[in-house]
């Protein structure tokens, strides 16, 4: 008689945070932006250097730099400059329906409470469509009805 093989349980893996990502994009730009001002670097040896950048992302932060210092009154750039100039720019697009944590709660127990409820039962309830809500239980890790 052969074993039953065990039942394989699905291994829930963490995502990775945006906010962290998106602190790490600008500590990277500022990098690259410190290497070609401060140190007057080419693109190709800070490409050398960090290697996981990539060029085509040191070329574009470090062009960005370069001109920025050449536009400043005293042609430097300070580390609050690059600092200002490393952050995001707001994107176009429409914005988030629900960005807080508490919003996101507000999904969650919408959805958990009532768990015979549809989708669209939880959009009407929470003033969404039933794909927003599909979404949202998605990226919360809730499976939907």
């Amino acid at each position: 008689m052969t074993k039953p093989k065990p039942k394989a349980t699905p291994v829930k893996v963490p995502r990775f945070d945006s906010t962290v990502r998106n602190q790490s994009a600008i500590l990277n730009r500022a990098l690259v932006m410190k290497c070609a001002v401060h140190k007057e670097q080419k693109n190709k040896d800070i490409d050398a250097d960090w290697p996981n950048l990539g060029i085509n992302f040191v070329q574009r932060w470090a062009a960005l730099a370069r001109k920025e210092m050449a536009l400043s009154k005293d042609g430097t750039l300070t580390d609050e400059d690059i600092s200002v100039l490393a952050r995001d720019k707001p994107r176009s697009g429409r914005p988030r329906l629900f960005n807080t944590k508490a919003e996101l709660t507000k999904i969650k127990k919408t959805i958990s409470k009532k768990r015979g409820k549809s989708t669209r039962w939880a959009g009407q309830r929470l003033g969404c469509s039933k794909n927003t809500v599909r979404r949202y239980c998605k990226r919360l890790g809730i499976v939907p009805r």
